[in-house]
Parts: structure tokens; sequence; C-alpha cells
């Protein structure tokens, strides 16, 4: 779960890498995220 204290380590743009919910490894950039709900939308190339 991503959490905010007004100290945001994630942003749109960023490269990011880890496991789906499968364990599948994921290698891309931050397209949105969604702090309140824990969820981050994740763009590949």
């Amino acid at each position: 779960m991503l959490k905010s204290n007004n100290n945001q380590i994630l942003k749109t743009g960023d490269w990011v890498k880890g496991k789906s919910l499968d364990s599948e490894l994921i290698v891309g950039y931050i397209e949105s995220l969604d702090i309140p709900k824990g969820v981050v939308w994740i763009g590949y190339t």
C-alpha cells in the first residue's frame, strides 16, 4: 500500500521495477497514481 506523508516519493513519469499480482516482473514508468487507494498505473515499452 502506498502511504502519503506530504513527502511523496513516487510521482508521474518515474521509472519503477516491481512484481505484478501474478509475480510477473514489471519495468516501466508511472502513468498515474492514486495515493489514497494505493494504486499505480504503469506504462511500459
